[in-house]
């Protein structure tokens, strides 16, 4: 009697393994998949990678369940570049920042009670940021004879015949005009003196 108690255990124990097995096997789980950027996309050095988190089934005795993984990675090059974990089974955004050129991104969902399960390959192309343009326009003084406040000549300093003439604001032909009716006095006062 008790060996016919301990066969029936035993088959019914192997018949529950059974369809345990057979209804994790025929489990359907859905990987993660990056939505944005798509493959050939050129990025700034730090962007946004939007993922779809997926699902796992995890079954037991009572059946199957479909469950969001708790937490999903983004790799670039086979390297952690950044994780979140989905809310309500939302897509996640996580921020990766990268050096100029191709890679290769990847995201895998980390779940506690099913397998890591990853994504298609999405390969980007990571632009270099362009040097800020720097400098400023500035006005020059003196080289074109002009300054904010007008056109100004520099006339000769303490000439011969007595014209002295400075650089002002003011319109040049007016001073070589002073200039040459000084000459012209000077001139007749040395004639005179020289008569005498």
């Amino acid at each position: 009697m008790t060996s016919n108690k301990v066969r029936i255990y035993a088959i019914g124990a192997a018949f529950c393994l059974h369809v345990f097995a057979s209804a994790r096997a025929d489990a359907a789980n859905t990987p993660p998949a990056i939505s944005e950027p798509q493959t050939t996309d050129a990025v700034p050095s730090t962007f946004t990678v939007v993922v779809e988190p997926g699902t796992y089934d995890y079954c037991d005795t009572d059946g199957c369940s479909q469950n969001v993984p708790e937490q999903i990675r983004v790799e670039a090059d086979e390297v952690n570049a950044g994780s979140e974990s989905p809310e309500n089974g939302e897509d996640v955004m996580i921020e990766v920042t990268l050096e100029p050129g191709m890679h290769t991104l990847v995201a895998k969902s980390e779940p506690l009670l099913g397998p890591i399960q990853s994504s298609s390959a999405v390969t980007v192309l990571v632009e270099s940021t362009p040097a800020a343009e720097t400098g400023t326009d500035t006005a020059t003084e003196g080289t074109s004879g002009t300054t904010e406040g007008g056109p100004t000549t520099a006339g000769p300093t303490g000439g011969e015949d007595g014209c002295a003439c400075s650089s002002v604001d003011a319109p040049a032909s007016a001073w070589w005009a002073i200039c040459g009716v000084g000459a012209l006095i000077a001139r007749r006062r040395r004639s005179a003196s020289s008569s005498r």
